[in-house]
């Protein structure tokens, strides 16, 4: 939706087999004119990536009763907020969505919380967790959106890389999804002192009648205004998406896709399997995490090596 010089789209020509066409939109005239040379550079016919110059929004909301795309590339500089309800609309049924933020000075610090809240609907927090926060408060803005059109996006893949974050989503017409979405989101207490922190789901799903649920509000709050560990001030993050970051069937592909691929096709090869590996060990219902040297400095105690921590949390049973 915003190609730039198009080079992204000239990769997708040559690397994805079995494409249609590539729509590469940008709103100069400068650009359009790149991404014409780019592809005739790269031997691409204009059939198969189509450069149009035109405003992201209107031309992704121009395609969302006819002619829909299979996948939406959304890779602005700064916030996809304003891109996101096009975005949503303009994909298939089962589509793909790929968002790109490189606005992590306002996602991924306390520096900016009116204007996170403002674009994305939720706080950040400033925490050893905060760049998981920045993927959850991104993610909650699509599925809120997604849901006032009764659709449900299921997320991926989910990055924080250096000074950006990258998530790819699926969309999905099932609105009895929908009705999952109020357990799947809620908000988190954190304490700035010693780090613990609680989560809060705005909704509670239990078994009714049959194959039936039933939703329910939350109760009173899971922490209370102090912290439980230390009686210091506790500070409020999101509301966030609480649900998993990843589909593990769709990184496990990945990650065999990657690895079986000719070490020459992509130059990043060992950072992306170790990425995907990592992602991989992540455990889907446990939201947030401690870092080894936040938990050592809350308790004024030297460090253990990782590996004897990790050893003994197994041994007591833990994941």
């Amino acid at each position: 939706a915003l190609a730039a010089s198009g080079l992204r789209s000239v990769r997708y020509a040559k690397e994805i087999e079995e494409i249609d066409y590539i729509l590469t939109n940008d709103l100069l005239a400068d650009a359009v004119e790149s991404i014409k040379r780019n592809a005739h550079f790269n031997g691409i016919s204009q059939k198969l990536v189509r450069a149009n110059q035109g405003d992201a929004v209107s031309v992704m909301y121009a395609h969302r009763d006819k002619d829909t795309f299979d996948v939406v590339d959304l890779d602005p500089y700064g916030s996809a907020a304003p891109f996101i309800d096009g975005a949503i609309q303009a994909v298939k049924k089962g589509g793909l969505i790929c968002v790109t933020c490189t606005d992590l000075a306002v996602l991924a610090s306390a520096n900016h919380p009116e204007a996170c809240f403002a674009k994305y609907g939720g706080n950040p927090l400033k925490a050893e967790f905060c760049h998981e926060l920045a993927l959850r408060l991104v993610i909650n803005s699509l599925q809120q959106t997604a849901n006032r059109h009764r659709r449900y996006i299921e997320p991926l893949l989910s990055c924080s890389i250096d000074f950006y974050v990258r998530i790819f989503v699926r969309v999905h017409d099932k609105p009895i999804l929908v009705k999952n979405v109020a357990s799947q989101t809620g908000i988190v207490y954190h304490c700035r002192y010693c780090g613990t922190f609680a989560t809060q789901p705005f909704g509670t799903i239990e078994p009714g009648k049959g194959s039936t649920f039933k939703y329910h509000v939350s109760a009173a709050t899971a922490a209370d205004r102090l912290c439980e560990q230390c009686e210091s001030k506790q500070e409020l993050g999101g509301p966030c998406w609480l649900g998993p970051l990843h589909n593990k069937d769709f990184v496990q592909r990945m990650y065999k896709a990657v690895s079986s691929a000719d070490s020459s096709m992509y130059g990043t090869q060992p950072r992306m399997k170790g990425m995907l590996k990592v992602i991989l060990e992540e455990l889907d219902d446990a939201p947030f995490h401690y870092s080894h040297s936040e938990l050592c400095s809350a308790v004024r105690a030297s460090c253990p090596p990782l590996t004897k921590v990790n050893s003994a949390l197994l041994n007591a049973g833990y994941r």
